[in-house]
């Protein structure tokens, strides 16, 4: 899927990305795992995106493997015929889920994680590590798991591959209040894994935190940049499958989502 990267400027976050100390993935886990947490996503533009960063990035370091800060990811989510699982989130439902299976392209690794709402409308994610040659189909292992996450009963074998979706993501942790930063580029979906769109130039930016906001979101609302409801599942659904309510999301979709362009596998 070489085309994506054609499909978003993002040489200046990769310059800006490379200013603070590295971070290993240990470390990073040691300092903010934030396995429950509190999102805050904005859709910005690449220079708004630069500015906000920049003005915190004296605070973070940045995860580095192997010498590369930018990495991408590959997901497959899984819903049931009646789109269960999109329709939790595109309704709000609180006792909502989303299983996907996530692929670290780079480091050739992969964990299934399943992605449920906590007492405090906190995400608590829960994954384990997971063969990527296994395919569309999960495994028995898979299955229990699902079920034991979400605490229903056979439902991970009504789940059925429902979109994939791709993007390059940096990821900053704040060393003073340890709180992460996650800086997503080039979002493109396909319903099949062959056939791509790339869905927008937008940068997709992501703070999460235990609690309290980050000095990122300090600084994004200083300039009048509000966090937005957005789920890259949920508007690559909407976008392959126009049919499904997508209310929630219509207005981000609308300003930064309305010209999806097909790309070449």
């Amino acid at each position: 899927m070489s085309t994506l990267d054609l499909w978003s400027p993002g040489d200046g976050i990769g310059s800006l990305v490379a200013t603070p100390p590295p971070v290993g993935l240990e470390r990073l886990d040691e300092l903010a795992s934030l396995q429950t947490r509190r999102d805050r996503k904005y859709v910005l533009t690449p220079d708004q995106a630069a500015a906000a960063l920049g003005s915190v990035i004296d605070r973070m370091a940045a995860l580095e493997i192997a010498g590369t800060r930018a990495f991408t990811y590959r997901s497959l989510y899984f819903d049931t015929a009646d789109r269960s699982s999109y329709r939790g989130a595109a309704t709000g439902r609180r006792r909502r889920f989303k299983v996907r299976l996530r692929r670290y392209v780079d480091a050739g690794t992969a964990v299934l994680e399943v992605k449920t709402r906590g007492g405090r409308d906190e995400t608590v994610k829960r994954r384990i590590p997971y063969t990527w040659e296994a395919g569309t189909v999960l495994t028995a292992a898979g299955r229990a798991f699902v079920d034991g996450v979400v605490g229903i009963d056979g439902l991970a074998t009504r789940l059925r591959p429902a979109v994939w979706t791709a993007y390059e993501r940096s990821t900053l942790v704040d060393l003073r209040d340890r709180s992460r930063v996650t800086v997503d580029l080039r979002l493109g979906s396909s319903v099949d894994g062959e056939r791509w769109l790339g869905l927008t130039d937008a940068v997709i930016v992501e703070t999460k935190a235990s609690d309290t906001a980050t000095p990122l979101d300090r600084a994004l609302w200083a300039v009048g940049c509000r966090p937005v409801s957005i789920s890259k599942f949920g508007v690559a659904m909407a976008i392959e499958d126009p049919s499904l309510p997508a209310a929630k999301w219509r207005r981000t979709m609308r300003r930064h989502f309305d010209h999806p362009v097909a790309l070449a596998a």
